[in-house]
């Protein structure tokens, strides 16, 4: 259900956008992204609260159930609009720095991981796993989430002031 509804947004903003080539280089493409983060950022707040409140005892189960359908939306939307990016940009052959490929491998796997929270939160019954398993499942994909996030952070860092010598240089 998630993959069908993942395709239908990507078809839909396929058909909405003009197709442009744009040759970039992996640096500038990595650049690029901030946006996109930003927008995880707001994603993992959301799911942050939902996640807090369940495990607290602050919402019922359906209300969780409720909450993660609409996180499962947006994920979707959030990830067609990034895949949409990736086709729409042409990344001249050969241009990934290290950097650059370890901050996409982490803006990779974020999102990956993100999928995995959303539909490992529950049994193929779809009924929420007990509070103890999701309490573990969720503080741990945050470590792995905070590592890919910190593999981003730096990979934008170092290409950013290397971007800005350059800027100086010139």
């Amino acid at each position: 259900k998630l993959t069908i509804l993942c395709l239908c947004v990507l078809i839909l903003l396929l058909s909405l956008s003009a197709c442009t080539v744009k040759g970039v280089t992996g640096d500038q493409w990595l650049l690029m992204q901030e946006p996109y983060m930003n927008d995880l950022q707001s994603f993992a707040d959301g799911i942050d609260e939902v996640y807090s409140l369940y495990i607290n005892g602050s919402i019922t189960k359906e209300d969780f159930c409720n909450e993660v359908s609409v996180l499962k939306d947006q994920y979707c939307i959030l990830k067609a609009d990034y895949e949409l990016s990736k086709e729409n940009t042409y990344i001249l052959p050969e241009s990934y720095s290290y950097a650059a490929q370890r901050g996409v491998n982490g803006i990779e796997n974020i999102y990956r991981i993100f999928e995995e929270v959303l539909s490992e939160s529950f049994d193929e019954y779809g009924n929420p796993l007990p509070k103890s398993e999701i309490s573990y499942l969720y503080l741990l994909k945050g470590q792995e989430i905070n590592s890919c996030l910190a593999d981003y952070i730096t990979a934008y860092q170092i290409i950013s002031s290397e971007t800005e010598v350059n800027k100086n240089d010139n």
